[in-house]
């Protein structure tokens, strides 16, 4: 009976300190994938950062693209008003018509 009773109490300690041992696995493991889940979640938030901070760049390339876009076009179009004023000027000139103005203004 006594050697029944030896064996019934080291097999309860034998079991106590396996469940011991699991749960504090349990807890260890827990708490590696709450450390994890919170790396995840700032370095989430750094990519969102990242992203955000990228699509604001973009913009304003965007915009000062469109902003150099249009002052070409109004470059070009004043270009194109002086050019089409000289070349009337110098057909005016040259033309029966320049010759008819100038005579008609003597």
């Amino acid at each position: 009976m006594i050697l029944f009773t030896v064996n019934a109490v080291l097999c309860r300690s034998v079991e106590r300190t396996a469940a011991h041992d699991a749960k504090r696995k349990e807890q260890e493991a827990t708490g590696r994938l709450e450390r994890q889940k919170l790396l995840n979640e700032s370095e989430n938030e750094k990519a969102r950062t990242k992203l955000f901070e990228l699509q604001a760049e973009a913009a304003a390339v965007e915009s000062s693209g469109q902003a150099k876009a249009e002052a070409q076009v109004k470059s070009s179009q004043i270009e194109n008003t002086n050019l089409f004023k000289k070349v009337s000027r110098k057909w005016d000139s040259t033309s029966n018509v320049g010759i008819i103005k100038k005579r008609i203004n003597k």
